[in-house]
């Protein structure tokens, strides 16, 4: 069966994707990643917090290239999954684009040569990238609400890169533009100009 990957900036419109083919699709295997590049830092090195941008500033090289690799040892751990469960649908949310999003980000981490052995070996699993985007301007209309929502939840702040409309912004693109490096695995984007 057909494994799907779903990927996309917070607000582009990811959830309610995922939801439509939970729908669709309600005997398949979900899996959704939400810590990249926060918890298990955190748990890591026991720090308390990092959820300014002097938080992660403050990380030494070691803390985030184990970090990176953290993650890594997770996309590794899909792989194995994807092809014990071939008989199953896989639908996975954020994956590829979002370790390479998050480790440029966060820790100007540059992935692209793991990314494309990884690509490599991810167009071997019968998978299909989607990557939900949207204009700027969309995603300027989408932040205010989506940043509001998240401060109204009642748990710790939330981190820097999620209180941001101008870096909202900026996670979009560079969720388009690490889309442009996948070259092996089959891929759509999927892309809102109005909201």
């Amino acid at each position: 069966m057909r494994n799907v990957i779903l990927e996309g900036a917070n607000g582009a419109g990811k959830t309610t994707a995922t939801n439509i083919l939970k729908g669709m699709f309600p005997e398949s295997n979900f899996l959704e990643f939400h810590d990249f590049h926060h918890e298990h830092t955190i748990n890591q090195f026991s720090l308390t917090k990092l959820y300014d941008h002097q938080d992660w500033l403050s990380l030494s090289n070691e803390q985030a290239i184990a970090s990176d690799l953290y993650l890594r040892d997770r996309l590794e751990i899909c792989i194995s999954f994807l092809k014990k469960q071939k008989y199953n649908r896989n639908i996975i949310e954020r994956l590829l684009l979002t370790h390479a999003v998050y480790s440029e980000l966060l820790f100007k981490i540059d992935t692209s040569e793991y990314f494309e052995e990884f690509d490599k070996r991810l167009s071997n699993e019968n998978v299909l990238l989607i990557l939900i985007s949207c204009e700027d301007t969309v995603m300027k209309s989408i932040l205010p609400n989506n940043i509001k929502a998240r401060d109204g939840r009642g748990g710790p702040t939330s981190q820097f890169h999620l209180k941001s409309i101008d870096i909202g912004v900026l996670k979009n693109q560079m969720y388009q533009k690490h889309y442009l490096n996948v070259k092996h695995t089959e891929k759509v984007i999927t892309v809102s100009y109005t909201h």
